[in-house]
């Protein structure tokens, strides 16, 4: 169990020294991910009812550190410290990072995870099932294919309206649709496989064969 441990902490080191720029890469998105688990911990002012309190006496604030020696002396007295400065409603700028960084991870990984499974999805079924199935549905992509991508995306944000899982959904369709094509055609040099041969023999469902 310890050359197990030894041998991986090697790993990861050597993969450091040998990649750094990919080091630098894993640093910034693991940092990424924590500040937006932890934004409600982190943010120096917290949201309020799904937005952040405004303060238009410290409106435009400059940065902190930009301040002079009397600035910085008011804002220790006043309890508010505005690292990055202040919007022209007094919302710290700072806060307002942490929080988009929260949602932009969200954002992404859910994306991601919906376009994945509609590519394994539509990709799987059509190679496997076939026929008029993957005709109409290789048709169906085709089309998508031929619209361009931000004006699709303006046409369905158009049709469902304002919001987060609004904007996921137009962002995974088309993303989907669009990677469905090689899942289909790994699907397709799986398909002639002895496993799958023996499925057909032993008279396996059309789901038995997609798993």
């Amino acid at each position: 169990m310890k050359r197990s441990k030894h041998g991986a902490w090697q790993s990861i080191l050597h993969f450091c020294k040998t990649r750094p720029l990919g080091t630098t890469g894993i640093v910034f998105l693991l940092l990424l991910l924590l500040i937006a688990l932890f934004a409600d911990v982190i943010a120096p002012v917290k949201m309020v009812g799904g937005t952040l309190p405004t303060d238009i006496i410290h409106k435009l604030e400059p940065p902190y550190l930009f301040m002079d020696a009397a600035g910085r002396a008011a804002a220790r007295e006043g309890g508010a410290v505005y690292w990055l400065g202040t919007d022209n409603l007094g919302r710290d700028v700072l806060s307002y990072l942490i929080y988009g960084a929260r949602t932009s991870v969200i954002l992404c990984l859910a994306v991601t995870a919906l376009s994945t499974l509609l590519s394994v999805v539509i990709g799987t079924l059509s190679a496997v099932i076939g026929g008029w199935f993957d005709l109409v549905v290789q048709r169906i992509v085709d089309a998508f294919g031929c619209i361009p991508q931000m004006l699709l995306l303006l046409l369905l944000m158009a049709m469902l309206g304002n919001g987060i899982p609004q904007m996921i959904f137009a962002l995974a369709v088309p993303s989907g649709i669009g990677g469905s094509r090689m899942v289909r055609s790994s699907a397709m040099a799986v398909k002639d496989s002895v496993y799958c041969q023996t499925s057909d023999l032993l008279g396996g469902s059309v789901l038995w064969k997609c798993i």
